[in-house]
Protein backbone atom coordinates (compact mmCIF):
# COMPACT_ATOMS: atom_id res chain seq x y z
CA UNK A 1 0.00 0.00 0.00
CA UNK A 2 2.86 2.50 0.84
CA UNK A 3 4.05 3.41 -2.84
CA UNK A 4 0.45 4.22 -4.14
CA UNK A 5 -0.25 5.93 -1.00
CA UNK A 6 2.79 8.10 -1.34
CA UNK A 7 1.62 8.60 -5.16
CA UNK A 8 -1.17 9.32 -4.23
CA UNK A 9 -0.34 12.29 -1.61
CA UNK A 10 1.92 13.93 -4.37
CA UNK A 11 -0.50 14.23 -7.09
CA UNK A 12 -2.02 17.22 -5.96
CA UNK A 13 0.82 19.36 -5.01
CA UNK A 14 2.20 18.49 -8.25
CA UNK A 15 -0.95 19.45 -9.80
CA UNK A 16 -1.38 22.45 -7.71
CA UNK A 17 2.35 23.12 -8.83
CA UNK A 18 1.19 22.51 -12.92
CA UNK A 19 -1.79 24.25 -12.86
CA UNK A 20 -1.55 27.90 -10.87
CA UNK A 21 1.31 29.13 -13.31
CA UNK A 22 0.99 32.50 -11.76
CA UNK A 23 1.52 33.69 -8.21
CA UNK A 24 -1.19 36.13 -7.85
CA UNK A 25 -3.91 33.77 -9.50
CA UNK A 26 -2.88 31.32 -6.29
CA UNK A 27 -6.17 31.77 -4.54
CA UNK A 28 -8.54 31.19 -7.49
CA UNK A 29 -6.44 28.12 -8.78
CA UNK A 30 -6.17 26.47 -5.33
CA UNK A 31 -9.95 26.68 -4.93
CA UNK A 32 -10.85 25.71 -8.57
CA UNK A 33 -8.74 22.44 -8.20
CA UNK A 34 -10.23 22.11 -4.83
CA UNK A 35 -13.40 22.07 -6.09
CA UNK A 36 -12.93 19.48 -8.69
CA UNK A 37 -11.29 17.40 -6.15
CA UNK A 38 -13.91 16.91 -4.28
CA UNK A 39 -16.41 16.73 -7.02
CA UNK A 40 -14.07 13.73 -8.11
CA UNK A 41 -14.61 12.47 -5.02
CA UNK A 42 -18.32 12.54 -4.44
CA UNK A 43 -18.64 11.47 -8.21
CA UNK A 44 -15.98 8.23 -7.72
CA UNK A 45 -17.86 6.85 -4.51
CA UNK A 46 -21.55 6.75 -5.89
CA UNK A 47 -19.98 5.33 -9.35
CA UNK A 48 -17.93 3.08 -7.35
CA UNK A 49 -20.72 1.83 -4.75
CA UNK A 50 -23.62 2.15 -7.98
CA UNK A 51 -22.27 1.31 -10.73
CA UNK A 52 -18.58 0.03 -10.73
CA UNK A 53 -18.65 -2.81 -7.85
CA UNK A 54 -22.13 -4.22 -9.59
CA UNK A 55 -21.32 -4.24 -13.05
CA UNK A 56 -17.56 -5.48 -13.08
CA UNK A 57 -16.64 -5.99 -9.74
CA UNK A 58 -13.80 -5.03 -7.03
CA UNK A 59 -11.04 -6.65 -9.13
CA UNK A 60 -11.91 -4.76 -12.66
CA UNK A 61 -13.32 -1.95 -11.40
CA UNK A 62 -9.75 -1.35 -9.60
CA UNK A 63 -7.96 -1.86 -12.99
CA UNK A 64 -10.17 0.33 -15.10
CA UNK A 65 -9.34 2.77 -12.15
CA UNK A 66 -5.84 2.41 -12.39
CA UNK A 67 -6.09 2.38 -16.44
CA UNK A 68 -7.66 5.83 -15.69
CA UNK A 69 -5.27 7.39 -13.24
CA UNK A 70 -2.58 5.51 -15.88
CA UNK A 71 -4.06 7.75 -19.08
CA UNK A 72 -3.64 10.92 -17.16
CA UNK A 73 -0.07 9.54 -16.59
CA UNK A 74 0.29 8.82 -20.32
CA UNK A 75 -1.03 12.40 -20.99
CA UNK A 76 1.60 14.27 -18.81
CA UNK A 77 4.28 11.93 -20.30
CA UNK A 78 3.15 13.51 -23.90
CA UNK A 79 3.41 16.89 -23.10
CA UNK A 80 7.42 16.61 -21.42
CA UNK A 81 9.94 18.04 -24.28
CA UNK A 82 12.40 14.69 -24.36
CA UNK A 83 10.03 12.20 -22.61
CA UNK A 84 10.59 9.73 -24.89
CA UNK A 85 11.08 6.94 -21.76
CA UNK A 86 8.10 8.30 -19.64
CA UNK A 87 6.25 7.94 -22.60
CA UNK A 88 7.20 4.48 -23.43
CA UNK A 89 6.55 3.57 -19.88
CA UNK A 90 3.02 5.51 -19.65
CA UNK A 91 1.94 3.73 -22.54
CA UNK A 92 3.09 0.20 -21.14
CA UNK A 93 1.49 0.29 -17.44
CA UNK A 94 -1.52 1.69 -19.12
CA UNK A 95 -1.81 -1.20 -21.59
CA UNK A 96 -1.09 -3.62 -18.58
CA UNK A 97 -3.85 -2.11 -16.30
CA UNK A 98 -6.10 -2.67 -19.58
CA UNK A 99 -5.38 -6.18 -19.85
CA UNK A 100 -5.72 -6.26 -15.86
CA UNK A 101 -9.51 -5.04 -16.43
CA UNK A 102 -10.23 -7.50 -19.03
CA UNK A 103 -8.92 -10.27 -17.00
CA UNK A 104 -11.27 -12.99 -15.01
CA UNK A 105 -11.55 -11.97 -10.99
CA UNK A 106 -10.51 -16.22 -10.43
CA UNK A 107 -8.36 -15.13 -7.60
CA UNK A 108 -10.51 -12.92 -6.19
CA UNK A 109 -13.56 -15.43 -6.27
CA UNK A 110 -11.47 -17.49 -4.86
CA UNK A 111 -10.68 -16.00 -1.83
CA UNK A 112 -14.11 -15.04 -1.14
CA UNK A 113 -15.53 -18.45 -1.34
CA UNK A 114 -14.00 -19.71 1.58
CA UNK A 115 -14.76 -19.50 5.18
CA UNK A 116 -12.65 -16.69 6.94
CA UNK A 117 -12.44 -19.06 9.72
CA UNK A 118 -10.80 -22.48 8.85
CA UNK A 119 -9.58 -21.23 4.88
CA UNK A 120 -11.04 -24.15 3.82
CA UNK A 121 -10.94 -24.34 -0.16
CA UNK A 122 -14.91 -24.49 -1.37
CA UNK A 123 -14.89 -27.94 -3.69
CA UNK A 124 -17.48 -26.34 -6.49
CA UNK A 125 -18.04 -22.53 -6.22
CA UNK A 126 -21.92 -22.52 -7.72
CA UNK A 127 -22.59 -18.87 -7.40
CA UNK A 128 -20.70 -15.96 -7.45
CA UNK A 129 -21.29 -12.10 -7.41
CA UNK A 130 -19.95 -8.87 -6.26
CA UNK A 131 -23.37 -6.56 -5.27
CA UNK A 132 -23.25 -2.65 -3.83
CA UNK A 133 -22.79 -3.83 -0.58
CA UNK A 134 -21.40 -7.33 -0.31
CA UNK A 135 -19.74 -10.16 -2.18
CA UNK A 136 -21.78 -13.52 -2.22
CA UNK A 137 -20.61 -16.96 -2.96
CA UNK A 138 -22.58 -19.98 -3.32
CA UNK A 139 -20.20 -23.15 -2.72
CA UNK A 140 -20.68 -27.06 -2.39
CA UNK A 141 -18.55 -27.52 0.77
CA UNK A 142 -17.09 -31.23 1.29
CA UNK A 143 -19.12 -32.36 4.05
CA UNK A 144 -17.94 -36.01 3.46
CA UNK A 145 -21.01 -38.11 3.24
CA UNK A 146 -22.94 -37.03 6.13
CA UNK A 147 -24.61 -34.18 4.19
CA UNK A 148 -23.04 -34.63 0.29
CA UNK A 149 -25.53 -32.27 -1.58
CA UNK A 150 -25.10 -29.56 1.21
CA UNK A 151 -24.20 -25.45 0.03
CA UNK A 152 -22.70 -23.02 1.54
CA UNK A 153 -23.54 -19.31 1.45
CA UNK A 154 -20.14 -17.05 2.41
CA UNK A 155 -20.75 -12.98 2.28
CA UNK A 156 -18.07 -11.32 2.67
CA UNK A 157 -15.73 -14.13 3.42
CA UNK A 158 -18.06 -15.26 6.40
CA UNK A 159 -20.17 -18.85 6.32
CA UNK A 160 -23.75 -16.94 6.82
CA UNK A 161 -25.97 -20.16 6.40
CA UNK A 162 -25.88 -23.70 4.72
CA UNK A 163 -28.39 -26.45 3.32
CA UNK A 164 -26.87 -28.92 6.10
CA UNK A 165 -30.22 -30.41 7.68
CA UNK A 166 -29.86 -29.38 11.27
CA UNK A 167 -29.45 -25.74 9.83
CA UNK A 168 -32.51 -26.36 6.95
CA UNK A 169 -34.47 -27.80 9.88
CA UNK A 170 -34.09 -24.27 12.16
CA UNK A 171 -35.16 -22.42 8.69
CA UNK A 172 -38.17 -24.31 8.40
CA UNK A 173 -39.00 -24.10 11.47
CA UNK A 174 -38.84 -20.59 11.57
CA UNK A 175 -41.46 -20.38 8.95
CA UNK A 176 -43.81 -22.87 10.01
CA UNK A 177 -43.65 -21.84 13.67
CA UNK A 178 -45.41 -18.14 13.69
CA UNK A 179 -47.49 -19.68 10.59
CA UNK A 180 -49.06 -22.09 12.74
CA UNK A 181 -49.62 -19.69 15.67
CA UNK A 182 -50.65 -16.50 13.63
CA UNK A 183 -53.76 -15.58 12.36
CA UNK A 184 -54.75 -15.65 8.20
CA UNK A 185 -53.03 -12.76 6.60
CA UNK A 186 -49.83 -11.28 5.18
CA UNK A 187 -46.77 -12.00 5.86
CA UNK A 188 -43.26 -10.32 5.99
CA UNK A 189 -39.52 -12.36 5.67
CA UNK A 190 -36.56 -10.17 6.51
CA UNK A 191 -33.36 -11.23 5.62
CA UNK A 192 -34.02 -14.09 3.10
CA UNK A 193 -31.21 -15.97 2.78
CA UNK A 194 -31.36 -19.52 0.99
CA UNK A 195 -35.57 -18.87 0.85
CA UNK A 196 -35.43 -22.52 2.94
CA UNK A 197 -37.81 -20.36 5.75
CA UNK A 198 -39.73 -17.99 2.93
CA UNK A 199 -40.62 -21.54 1.35
CA UNK A 200 -42.11 -22.53 4.52
CA UNK A 201 -44.23 -19.88 5.31
CA UNK A 202 -45.39 -19.68 1.64
CA UNK A 203 -46.23 -23.25 1.99
CA UNK A 204 -49.08 -22.42 4.06
CA UNK A 205 -52.92 -21.79 2.90
CA UNK A 206 -53.64 -19.50 5.61
CA UNK A 207 -50.67 -17.35 4.20
CA UNK A 208 -52.00 -14.77 1.94
CA UNK A 209 -48.94 -13.18 0.50
CA UNK A 210 -45.91 -12.98 1.34
CA UNK A 211 -43.00 -9.86 0.95
CA UNK A 212 -39.94 -10.92 1.11
CA UNK A 213 -37.03 -8.59 1.85
CA UNK A 214 -33.25 -8.40 1.67
CA UNK A 215 -30.81 -5.45 1.57
CA UNK A 216 -28.31 -7.61 -0.71
CA UNK A 217 -29.56 -8.03 -4.42
CA UNK A 218 -26.54 -10.43 -4.90
CA UNK A 219 -28.09 -12.63 -2.18
CA UNK A 220 -31.95 -12.55 -3.84
CA UNK A 221 -29.67 -13.21 -7.10
CA UNK A 222 -29.20 -16.72 -5.63
CA UNK A 223 -32.06 -18.20 -5.18
CA UNK A 224 -32.31 -20.48 -8.29
CA UNK A 225 -28.98 -21.80 -6.67
CA UNK A 226 -31.08 -23.10 -3.72
CA UNK A 227 -34.05 -24.18 -5.72
CA UNK A 228 -34.05 -27.42 -4.40
CA UNK A 229 -34.17 -26.69 -0.89
CA UNK A 230 -36.50 -23.36 -1.30
CA UNK A 231 -39.05 -25.62 -3.86
CA UNK A 232 -38.17 -22.16 -6.71
CA UNK A 233 -40.01 -19.78 -4.01
CA UNK A 234 -38.84 -17.28 -6.26
CA UNK A 235 -41.30 -18.07 -8.81
CA UNK A 236 -43.84 -18.75 -5.82
CA UNK A 237 -47.25 -16.16 -6.97
CA UNK A 238 -47.72 -15.62 -3.61
CA UNK A 239 -43.91 -13.97 -2.98
CA UNK A 240 -43.25 -10.27 -3.54
CA UNK A 241 -39.16 -9.74 -3.66
CA UNK A 242 -37.84 -6.97 -2.97
CA UNK A 243 -33.97 -5.19 -2.33
CA UNK A 244 -34.40 -3.09 0.68
CA UNK A 245 -33.31 -2.35 4.20
CA UNK A 246 -36.10 -4.29 6.21
CA UNK A 247 -35.91 -1.54 9.43
CA UNK A 248 -36.62 1.41 6.38
CA UNK A 249 -39.33 -0.82 5.45
CA UNK A 250 -41.41 -1.42 8.37
CA UNK A 251 -40.83 2.22 9.26
CA UNK A 252 -42.58 3.19 6.31
CA UNK A 253 -44.74 0.71 4.95
CA UNK A 254 -48.37 1.04 5.91
CA UNK A 255 -49.42 -2.69 5.86
CA UNK A 256 -49.47 -4.85 8.91
CA UNK A 257 -48.54 -8.09 8.94
CA UNK A 258 -50.05 -11.30 10.54
CA UNK A 259 -46.37 -12.85 11.10
CA UNK A 260 -42.49 -11.47 10.43
CA UNK A 261 -40.01 -13.64 10.71
CA UNK A 262 -36.11 -11.99 11.14
CA UNK A 263 -33.37 -13.79 9.93
CA UNK A 264 -30.40 -10.95 10.12
CA UNK A 265 -26.95 -11.83 9.98
CA UNK A 266 -25.21 -12.93 13.36
CA UNK A 267 -24.63 -10.34 16.12
CA UNK A 268 -21.11 -10.36 15.62
CA UNK A 269 -21.50 -9.13 12.03
CA UNK A 270 -21.05 -5.34 12.31
CA UNK A 271 -23.91 -3.40 11.87
CA UNK A 272 -26.28 -6.18 12.26
CA UNK A 273 -27.43 -5.27 15.91
CA UNK A 274 -29.91 -2.92 15.01
CA UNK A 275 -32.00 -5.57 13.68
CA UNK A 276 -31.54 -7.36 17.45
CA UNK A 277 -32.59 -4.07 19.53
CA UNK A 278 -35.76 -2.98 21.57
CA UNK A 279 -36.45 -0.37 19.44
CA UNK A 280 -36.66 -2.48 16.48
CA UNK A 281 -38.83 -5.11 18.16
CA UNK A 282 -41.07 -2.48 19.30
CA UNK A 283 -41.27 -0.92 15.45
CA UNK A 284 -42.00 -4.90 14.65
CA UNK A 285 -44.86 -4.74 16.95
CA UNK A 286 -46.53 -1.66 15.15
CA UNK A 287 -46.52 -3.53 12.07
CA UNK A 288 -48.47 -6.70 13.58
CA UNK A 289 -52.05 -7.26 13.05
CA UNK A 290 -53.63 -8.02 16.33
CA UNK A 291 -52.67 -11.39 17.46
CA UNK A 292 -49.66 -10.96 15.16
CA UNK A 293 -46.60 -13.16 15.81
CA UNK A 294 -42.77 -12.31 15.42
CA UNK A 295 -39.97 -15.44 14.64
CA UNK A 296 -36.21 -14.20 15.58
CA UNK A 297 -33.85 -16.37 14.77
CA UNK A 298 -31.47 -17.32 17.92
CA UNK A 299 -28.04 -18.18 16.62
CA UNK A 300 -25.66 -19.88 19.48
CA UNK A 301 -23.22 -20.94 17.37
CA UNK A 302 -22.25 -17.27 16.17
CA UNK A 303 -22.19 -15.53 19.35
CA UNK A 304 -21.14 -15.59 23.07
CA UNK A 305 -23.59 -17.12 26.08
CA UNK A 306 -24.09 -13.14 26.82
CA UNK A 307 -24.53 -12.21 23.78
CA UNK A 308 -27.19 -14.86 23.17
CA UNK A 309 -28.83 -14.27 26.98
CA UNK A 310 -28.91 -10.25 25.71
CA UNK A 311 -30.82 -11.23 22.95
CA UNK A 312 -33.55 -13.17 24.14
CA UNK A 313 -33.91 -11.29 27.44
CA UNK A 314 -34.45 -7.84 24.59
CA UNK A 315 -36.69 -10.39 22.70
CA UNK A 316 -38.77 -10.61 26.63
CA UNK A 317 -39.09 -6.87 27.26
CA UNK A 318 -40.65 -6.11 24.14
CA UNK A 319 -43.21 -9.41 23.67
CA UNK A 320 -45.29 -10.39 26.73
CA UNK A 321 -46.08 -13.47 25.57
CA UNK A 322 -42.53 -15.40 24.22
CA UNK A 323 -41.57 -19.13 23.70
CA UNK A 324 -38.11 -20.70 22.61
CA UNK A 325 -38.17 -23.74 20.50
CA UNK A 326 -34.33 -25.61 19.40
CA UNK A 327 -34.68 -27.57 16.11
CA UNK A 328 -31.17 -28.32 16.27
CA UNK A 329 -28.19 -27.83 18.76
CA UNK A 330 -26.85 -24.69 17.51
CA UNK A 331 -29.94 -22.67 16.46
CA UNK A 332 -33.11 -22.01 18.53
CA UNK A 333 -36.59 -19.35 17.06
CA UNK A 334 -37.51 -17.46 19.18
CA UNK A 335 -41.71 -16.90 18.92
CA UNK A 336 -43.11 -13.67 19.94
CA UNK A 337 -46.89 -12.16 20.15
CA UNK A 338 -48.98 -9.71 22.42
CA UNK A 339 -51.45 -12.31 22.32
CA UNK A 340 -51.32 -15.90 24.67
CA UNK A 341 -48.98 -18.22 22.15
CA UNK A 342 -51.35 -21.06 21.71
CA UNK A 343 -50.39 -24.21 19.05
CA UNK A 344 -54.34 -25.22 18.15
CA UNK A 345 -53.70 -29.14 17.49
CA UNK A 346 -56.94 -29.19 14.99
CA UNK A 347 -54.55 -26.51 12.78
CA UNK A 348 -51.56 -28.34 13.20
CA UNK A 349 -52.89 -31.65 11.60
CA UNK A 350 -54.74 -29.75 9.48
CA UNK A 351 -51.15 -28.45 8.42
CA UNK A 352 -49.71 -32.05 8.21
CA UNK A 353 -52.50 -32.97 5.74
CA UNK A 354 -52.17 -30.34 3.22
CA UNK A 355 -49.49 -32.00 0.83
CA UNK A 356 -47.76 -29.11 0.40
CA UNK A 357 -46.61 -28.28 3.88
CA UNK A 358 -46.30 -31.58 4.79
CA UNK A 359 -43.38 -31.81 1.87
CA UNK A 360 -42.16 -28.89 3.03
CA UNK A 361 -42.17 -30.23 6.69
CA UNK A 362 -41.06 -33.28 5.98
CA UNK A 363 -37.71 -32.06 3.74
CA UNK A 364 -36.53 -30.36 7.22
CA UNK A 365 -37.37 -33.54 9.17
CA UNK A 366 -40.36 -32.45 10.55
CA UNK A 367 -42.06 -35.46 9.17
CA UNK A 368 -44.77 -35.56 11.88
CA UNK A 369 -46.93 -33.20 14.27
CA UNK A 370 -44.98 -34.93 17.36
CA UNK A 371 -41.34 -34.24 15.43
CA UNK A 372 -42.25 -30.56 15.67
CA UNK A 373 -43.57 -30.33 18.42
CA UNK A 374 -40.99 -32.30 20.01
CA UNK A 375 -38.61 -28.98 19.50
CA UNK A 376 -40.85 -26.55 22.11
CA UNK A 377 -38.00 -25.54 24.78
CA UNK A 378 -38.88 -22.98 27.24
CA UNK A 379 -41.81 -20.97 27.79
CA UNK A 380 -41.42 -17.11 28.68
CA UNK A 381 -41.02 -17.76 32.29
CA UNK A 382 -37.97 -20.40 31.61
CA UNK A 383 -36.62 -17.96 29.05
CA UNK A 384 -36.52 -15.12 31.93
CA UNK A 385 -34.78 -17.71 33.69
CA UNK A 386 -32.16 -18.11 31.30
CA UNK A 387 -31.65 -14.34 30.41
CA UNK A 388 -31.81 -12.85 33.82
CA UNK A 389 -29.78 -10.55 34.53
CA UNK A 390 -28.28 -10.16 30.73
CA UNK A 391 -27.68 -6.21 29.23
CA UNK A 392 -31.06 -4.89 27.43
CA UNK A 393 -29.87 -4.21 23.42
CA UNK A 394 -31.16 -0.53 22.63
CA UNK A 395 -30.62 1.32 19.78
CA UNK A 396 -28.60 4.06 21.67
CA UNK A 397 -26.65 1.43 23.82
CA UNK A 398 -25.84 -1.60 21.61
CA UNK A 399 -23.57 -2.95 23.54
CA UNK A 400 -23.65 -6.31 21.93
CA UNK A 401 -22.00 -5.06 19.04
CA UNK A 402 -18.90 -4.79 20.86
CA UNK A 403 -18.25 -8.50 20.35
CA UNK A 404 -14.89 -8.75 22.48
CA UNK A 405 -16.59 -7.58 25.27
CA UNK A 406 -19.10 -10.83 25.54
CA UNK A 407 -16.42 -12.77 24.72
CA UNK A 408 -15.58 -15.94 22.27
CA UNK A 409 -18.56 -18.01 20.71
CA UNK A 410 -20.59 -20.38 22.66
CA UNK A 411 -19.57 -23.92 22.45
CA UNK A 412 -22.38 -26.59 22.81
CA UNK A 413 -21.19 -26.99 26.58
CA UNK A 414 -22.60 -23.81 26.84
CA UNK A 415 -25.78 -24.03 25.17
CA UNK A 416 -26.42 -26.86 27.93
CA UNK A 417 -27.46 -24.16 30.43
CA UNK A 418 -30.09 -23.16 27.92
CA UNK A 419 -31.57 -26.74 27.66
CA UNK A 420 -31.24 -27.19 31.68
CA UNK A 421 -33.98 -25.11 32.65
CA UNK A 422 -36.82 -26.59 32.94
CA UNK A 423 -38.78 -27.30 30.01
CA UNK A 424 -42.35 -25.41 29.05
CA UNK A 425 -45.34 -27.74 29.42
CA UNK A 426 -46.44 -28.96 26.40
CA UNK A 427 -50.34 -29.38 27.34
CA UNK A 428 -49.85 -25.25 27.61
CA UNK A 429 -48.58 -24.67 24.63
CA UNK A 430 -51.53 -27.18 22.71
CA UNK A 431 -54.30 -25.93 25.25
CA UNK A 432 -57.52 -27.19 25.87
CA UNK A 433 -58.98 -30.33 23.67
CA UNK A 434 -55.57 -31.80 22.49
CA UNK A 435 -55.81 -35.34 21.43
CA UNK A 436 -54.34 -37.39 24.18
CA UNK A 437 -52.63 -39.45 21.67
CA UNK A 438 -50.91 -36.37 20.24
CA UNK A 439 -49.71 -35.17 23.44
CA UNK A 440 -48.29 -38.73 24.41
CA UNK A 441 -46.42 -38.69 21.08
CA UNK A 442 -45.02 -35.19 21.53
CA UNK A 443 -43.87 -35.86 25.17
CA UNK A 444 -42.00 -39.18 23.67
CA UNK A 445 -40.87 -36.89 20.63
CA UNK A 446 -39.30 -34.40 22.61
CA UNK A 447 -37.44 -36.93 25.61
CA UNK A 448 -35.68 -38.17 22.47
CA UNK A 449 -34.90 -34.97 21.34
CA UNK A 450 -33.49 -33.66 24.17
CA UNK A 451 -31.73 -36.80 24.73
CA UNK A 452 -30.25 -35.92 20.94
CA UNK A 453 -29.41 -32.58 22.91
CA UNK A 454 -27.25 -34.44 25.82
CA UNK A 455 -26.11 -36.07 23.80
CA UNK A 456 -24.57 -33.24 21.31
CA UNK A 457 -23.52 -31.62 24.39
CA UNK A 458 -21.68 -34.09 26.08
CA UNK A 459 -20.54 -35.26 23.16
CA UNK A 460 -21.48 -38.90 24.08
CA UNK A 461 -21.98 -41.08 20.98
CA UNK A 462 -23.34 -44.21 23.26
CA UNK A 463 -26.28 -41.77 23.82
CA UNK A 464 -26.76 -40.39 20.17
CA UNK A 465 -27.10 -43.87 19.30
CA UNK A 466 -29.95 -44.24 22.28
CA UNK A 467 -31.66 -41.00 20.62
CA UNK A 468 -31.64 -42.13 17.04
CA UNK A 469 -35.02 -44.25 17.78
CA UNK A 470 -36.04 -45.17 13.70
CA UNK A 471 -39.79 -45.60 15.23
CA UNK A 472 -39.76 -41.61 16.80
CA UNK A 473 -41.29 -39.83 13.42
CA UNK A 474 -38.26 -38.46 12.21
CA UNK A 475 -34.87 -39.36 10.58
CA UNK A 476 -33.57 -36.56 12.09
CA UNK A 477 -31.27 -38.96 14.77
CA UNK A 478 -30.10 -41.20 12.32
CA UNK A 479 -28.79 -38.25 9.99
CA UNK A 480 -26.79 -37.46 12.89
CA UNK A 481 -25.56 -41.14 13.36
CA UNK A 482 -24.85 -40.99 9.41
CA UNK A 483 -27.23 -43.66 8.90
CA UNK A 484 -29.87 -41.85 6.92
CA UNK A 485 -31.01 -43.03 3.61
CA UNK A 486 -29.15 -40.56 1.24
CA UNK A 487 -26.03 -41.10 3.32
CA UNK A 488 -26.53 -44.68 3.07
CA UNK A 489 -26.72 -44.53 -0.44
CA UNK A 490 -23.43 -41.86 -0.58
CA UNK A 491 -21.69 -44.65 1.62
CA UNK A 492 -22.95 -47.57 -1.09
CA UNK A 493 -21.69 -45.38 -4.13
CA UNK A 494 -18.33 -43.66 -3.57
CA UNK A 495 -15.98 -46.73 -2.43
CA UNK A 496 -13.35 -44.43 -3.09
CA UNK A 497 -12.97 -43.99 0.79
CA UNK A 498 -12.23 -47.34 1.28
CA UNK A 499 -11.88 -49.12 4.92
CA UNK A 500 -13.94 -46.21 6.90
CA UNK A 501 -16.70 -45.51 4.51
CA UNK A 502 -16.66 -49.97 5.24
CA UNK A 503 -16.68 -49.56 8.35
CA UNK A 504 -19.86 -46.73 8.74
CA UNK A 505 -21.43 -48.92 6.71
CA UNK A 506 -21.25 -51.96 9.05
CA UNK A 507 -21.98 -49.98 12.02
CA UNK A 508 -25.07 -48.41 10.41
CA UNK A 509 -26.37 -52.27 9.69
CA UNK A 510 -25.73 -52.73 13.93
CA UNK A 511 -27.84 -49.96 14.59
CA UNK A 512 -30.70 -49.92 12.20
CA UNK A 513 -31.13 -53.63 11.08
CA UNK A 514 -32.28 -53.76 7.53
CA UNK A 515 -30.90 -49.93 6.48
CA UNK A 516 -28.92 -51.66 3.82
CA UNK A 517 -29.96 -53.76 0.73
Amino acid sequence: MLPPTLASGLAFPLAIGLYVAAPGRAASGIGRLYAANTAGAITGALAAALLLMPSLGASRALALLAAIGAAGGAVAAAALPRGRAARAAAIAVLGACLLAAAATPTRLAAAFSRPARDGEDASQRLYFAEGANDTVSVVRRSYGFKDPDAKSMIVNGIAMTATVKPVWRYMAAEGHLPALHAPPGRALVVCVGTGITLAAVASHRTVDAVDAIDLSGAVLGALPVFRRENEGVAENPKVRLARADGRHHLATTPLRYALITLEPPPPVVAGSVHLYTLDFYELCKRRLAPGGVLAQWLPLHAQSEASARAVARTFLDAFPHAALWLPSIRDAVLIGSEAPLHLDPSRLLAAYADPATRANLAAAYLETPEALLGTYLLDRDGIARWSAGADRITDDRPSMEFFLRYGRTMSDREIGALVDVPPGSLSAMLGDGAPPGLLEAARAARAAHRAYLRSEIDADVAAARAAAIPGSGTRFGLYRLGCDAPQLETLRRDTSEGEPWRRQLAACERLVPGALP
